[in-house]
């Protein structure tokens, strides 16, 4: 119990929430991402009106489908900025040597940083809630769909968190750091997209239309547009005559916490200043 209360009062990451919501950008973030979706949240709303007065029930599932896709859209592009700079920046600023010398360890740093920036992401997520509550409003939404949306979003912050603290780590200048975070997400985003669309190009005289084969699942299964869709759509437009080996939304949820742990794990290896100590003690019993 201790260690756990000495864990989350460790002064780095008391340091870093203080300097987080001090800041003069922190509420002009928040301005300016409630404002992008709201914006475009109402503007389809108007776009949706004579279809939802003409009583069409689907209206409403369509509009949150759009709002949580338009979050992921904006948190793809605010979470590799927030914190693929943590570490690197540290380095730039030469105080990195400083605070390895303090009693916390790789790891405290690490997840201490971590933390700090999740809780700002987890802070913009929770502030979008009442437009969700706006969406509920017109009805046609099962409330499982909310606790999966939710459970969706906390893997990929958790994910997108966790590779920006890795590249943070591993590269030695922020701009690098910041460009491969940004370029991972957008192989993610984008790329698994392209391989799809071509193979099923390619594939598609071999394909049945009662079985899906593997690599379509996977692939469906590492996007996170498409698993989220997919785990919610079954159950309005009927794809559960489908036969899935691999449903991509669990599927998601598993792999992408596991490339968490790894990246972490990853990230407090390649910070940690001793980290080749076996190595170089094999090496040194060798000669």
């Amino acid at each position: 119990m201790k260690r756990w209360f000495t864990f989350w009062t460790n002064p780095i990451l008391m340091k870093e929430l203080q300097m987080r919501m001090r800041t003069k950008r922190t509420p002009w973030i928040i301005f300016a991402y409630l404002g992008i979706m709201g914006g475009i949240v109402l503007s389809v709303l108007s776009l949706y009106e004579d279809n939802i007065n003409l009583g069409h029930t689907d209206s409403g599932s369509m509009l949150f489908l759009l709002l949580a896709f338009l979050q992921l859209l904006l948190m793809s592009f605010v979470l590799p900025g927030v914190t693929s700079g943590l570490i690197s920046g540290e380095r730039e600023r030469q105080t990195l040597d400083i605070l390895l010398t303090t009693s916390l360890s790789s790891r405290q740093i690490v997840f201490s940083k971590w933390l700090a920036s999740l809780s700002f992401i987890l802070l913009l997520f929770i502030s979008s809630f009442p437009i969700y509550v706006i969406v509920f409003l017109y009805g046609g939404i099962p409330t499982d769909y909310l606790w999966k949306v939710i459970l969706h979003f906390l893997v990929t912050i958790i994910f997108m968190g966790s590779l920006g603290m890795f590249c943070s780590a591993f590269f030695k200048r922020t701009g690098i750091a910041t460009v491969v975070t940004y370029v991972t997400v957008a192989v993610i985003g984008i790329g698994l997209l392209i391989l799809l669309y071509l193979l099923v190009l390619f594939q598609e005289p071999n394909l049945h239309k009662d079985e899906i084969p593997i690599w379509i699942e996977i692939i469906c299964g590492l996007h996170p547009v498409i698993s989220l869709y997919l785990g919610l759509v079954p159950n309005m437009f009927d794809l559960n005559d489908f036969i899935w080996k691999i449903h991509p939304y669990p599927f998601y949820l598993l792999i992408y916490v596991v490339f968490s742990v790894l990246l972490l794990f990853g990230a407090t290896y390649y910070l940690s200043p001793v980290r080749f100590r076996l190595w170089k003690t094999a090496k040194k019993k060798q000669i």
